[in-house]
């Protein structure tokens, strides 16, 4: 998730920036006559967003089932049960 989280992040500032070099020669400015900040200088958390639509599921249901009757024994021993 991070590393297509980063990607995202990376893409998006490439295509900013490849934008932003378009508009400058469209306005007959020289190209990278300045410095000019990162238009993405970060990771946010729309592209952490963006990128879990992307993974893969890592537990099977078999396995959540054993994850919640244990949950539920450590509940029951505990007097939480509801």
């Amino acid at each position: 998730i991070c590393q297509v989280a980063c990607e995202l992040a990376v893409t998006e500032s490439i295509e900013k920036d490849i934008a932003r070099e378009k508009e400058r020669l469209r306005n007959g400015q020289a190209a990278w006559d300045s410095y000019e900040p990162d238009l993405v200088p970060e990771i946010r958390r729309d592209h952490f967003d963006e990128a879990v639509k992307f993974a893969r599921r890592s537990v099977s249901d078999n396995d959540i089932r054993k994850y919640e009757m244990f949950a539920q024994t450590l509940q029951e021993s505990s007097g939480l049960s509801s």
